[in-house]
C-alpha cells in the first residue's frame, strides 16, 4: 500500500513536471516569435499581408489568390497610372481571406481608393476559411476580431487551444523558418510575382464531368456581398476581376456574382475568361489557370488602358 502510494506520487510530480515545462516552452516561444515577428518581419507571403493587414498605403490594391498574384503587375499599373499600387494577392487563399485584410485595414483607417480583386470561378463552389487560412495564426489576438473568430471556428475547444502558442504556429513554423532560410520575399517590390515560361505550354482544360450539377456556396455569395459592402462603405471604386483561362469559364458563379455586382455603383465585373488573344494562345500560359510572365504583361497593359479609360469618363 505504502509502495503504491510512494508510486502514485511519483507520478504525481513526473506530470506536474512536463506541465511546468510545457507552459515554460510554450511562453518562451510565444517570446520568441513576437520578437522575431516585430524585429525582422516576416518574409515570403507574409511580406504581402503585412503590406495591407494593419492599413493599405497605397492608392491601388490588388487582392485576391493565386490568379491575381501572377496576373497583375503593379510596378507597371503603377507607373502608368502615376499612382502608387500594390499586389498583395496570397497563393491559395478563399474569400475569407480577402474579408479579413480588408477589415484589418478599415479597422486601421487607411484603405486604398481602388481594388482589383482577382478571382477564379471554382471558388465559389467551395465553404469554409480555406485550407491556407491558417497562415494568417501569428496575427491571432491583436485586434482583428473577424480574424480571431474564423480561427476559433473550427471546433469549440479552439478558443482555448489558440491560447497556445505551441498550437497556434503548430502549422506555421516551418513556413515561417522556410521562408527566413530562403529569402522568398518577392523580387518585384510592389508585390507581383510573375509565373515563368514552361517548358511545355499547357492544353486546353475541358469542362470536369458532372461538375456544372454542384451548387453554388451561398456562403462564398455572403462573403462577395460583404466585400462589395466594406468597398461601398469607404467609397473604394471595386473591381472583380476573373483573369483569363486556358480552360473553361465558370460562367454561372461569374453571373452570379455580377448580378450582386449591379446593386453596387461602384462595382464592376470583369469576365475575362474567355478575353482574346489569351483564349487562342497556350504561349500565354504557365497553366490552364495562370498566366506566365509574357501573358501577365499584356494583360497589365489591359488592365492600365481599362483604368485609363475610366478616369477619363
Amino acid at each position: 500500500m505504502k509502495s503504491t502510494v510512494i508510486t502514485a506520487r511519483r507520478l504525481l510530480i513526473w506530470l506536474t513536471g512536463v506541465v511546468v515545462c510545457l507552459v515554460a516552452v510554450d511562453m518562451l516561444s510565444g517570446v520568441i516569435m513576437r520578437t522575431y515577428h516585430s524585429r525582422s518581419g516576416l518574409k515570403g507571403d507574409y511580406v504581402m499581408i503585412e503590406h495591407v493587414i494593419n492599413g493599405c498605403p497605397d492608392s491601388v490594391l490588388v487582392l485576391g489568390s493565386s490568379v491575381a498574384l501572377n496576373s497583375i503587375d503593379t510596378r507597371t499599373l503603377g507607373d502608368s497610372l502615376s499612382t502608387s499600387a500594390y499586389n498583395a494577392a496570397v497563393n491559395g487563399q478563399r474569400l475569407p481571406f480577402v474579408l479579413t485584410l480588408l477589415k484589418g485595414m478599415e479597422s486601421a483607417g487607411k484603405m486604398p481608393q481602388t481594388i482589383l480583386l482577382g478571382l477564379h470561378g471554382s471558388d465559389f463552389y467551395s465553404e469554409g476559411n480555406g485550407s491556407r487560412y491558417n497562415i494568417l495564426a501569428p496575427y491571432y489576438n491583436q485586434g482583428n476580431l473577424y480574424l480571431d473568430s474564423l480561427l476559433s471556428s473550427r471546433r469549440a475547444i479552439e478558443p482555448i487551444l489558440l491560447r497556445s502558442n505551441l498550437y497556434r504556429y503548430n502549422t506555421s513554423w516551418f513556413r515561417i523558418l522556410l521562408y527566413e532560410l530562403l529569402s522568398m520575399a518577392p523580387d518585384n517590390p510592389t508585390g507581383f510575382v510573375a509565373k515563368p515560361i514552361p517548358p511545355v505550354f499547357p492544353t486546353r482544360e475541358t469542362l470536369i464531368q458532372g461538375f456544372d450539377s454542384l451548387g453554388i456556396s451561398r456562403e462564398r455569395l455572403d462573403q462577395i456581398g460583404d466585400i462589395m459592402d466594406i468597398c461601398h462603405a469607404n467609397d473604394i471604386d471595386l473591381t472583380i476581376i476573373f483573369t483569363p483561362l486556358y480552360s473553361f469559364a465558370y460562367q454561372t458563379a461569374i453571373d452570379s456574382v455580377a448580378a450582386i455586382a449591379e446593386k453596387y455603383p461602384n462595382t464592376a465585373v470583369w469576365n475575362d475568361t474567355q478575353l482574346p488573344p489569351f483564349v487562342s494562345d497556350s504561349t500565354l500560359f504557365y497553366d490552364p489557370v495562370h498566366l506566365n510572365i509574357s501573358g501577365a504583361k499584356i494583360y497589365t497593359d489591359t488592365v492600365i488602358s481599362r483604368l485609363k479609360k475610366a478616369s477619363d469618363l
